[in-house]
């Protein structure tokens, strides 16, 4: 083997690892192990998932996309928001479940956006 044979063979084993940690991160969001957002306004939009310390985005997520991160532990809360654009400071936020997640149905300033939550029956009901 020279060494253009093993520097191809090195190369190979680092993408392999890559891939396979890559494919093992995709699989865990995959799972019941996610909190996610979904923007089901019409408008491409700008998201976040907090979960404990871990925080992804903000991220534009265009109408249907969604945004997930890693549950932190049973029952931990998280939040979702939402922005009109990434420079913008003020957003709606909701708080959910650490097992569950929501989607934004229709964007307005002051947090007084729609979420699907919003539409659901109270406990009891």
């Amino acid at each position: 083997m020279d060494m253009h044979d093993f520097a191809l063979a090195r190369a190979g084993r680092a993408a392999a690892l890559a891939l396979g940690l890559w494919l093992s991160a995709s699989a865990a969001l995959a799972g019941g192990d996610r909190v996610c957002v979904e923007n089901r306004d019409d408008t491409a939009r700008v998201f976040t998932v907090e979960v404990g310390t871990t925080r992804r985005g903000p991220i534009r997520l265009d109408p249907g996309a969604q945004l997930c991160a890693l549950r932190a532990a049973p029952g931990a809360r998280a939040v979702v928001s939402a922005y009109p654009a990434p420079d913008v400071l003020e957003g709606c936020s909701r708080l959910v479940s650490g097992t569950q997640g929501d989607a934004l149905l229709r964007y307005a300033e002051f947090d007084r956006c729609l979420w699907a939550s919003h539409e659901q029956p109270a406990k009891g009901d």
